[in-house]
């Protein structure tokens, strides 16, 4: 996930959580489905190309 700069993290994990990751752990009910978010910050000086 790439997130716009600017763009506050909390909402987009908020919905992160009560949508596609809650519709995986019932897929999986019983078993239990752990996750881990990462963040970072890159310098302004670095690009990205594709």
């Amino acid at each position: 996930m790439l997130l716009e700069p600017g763009a506050a993290p909390g909402p987009v994990l908020e919905r992160l959580a009560r949508g596609p990751l809650d519709e995986a752990r019932a897929s999986l009910a019983p078993h239990p489905l752990s996750t881990r978010v990462r963040m970072g910050v890159r310098s302004t000086r670095e690009r990205r190309t594709r």
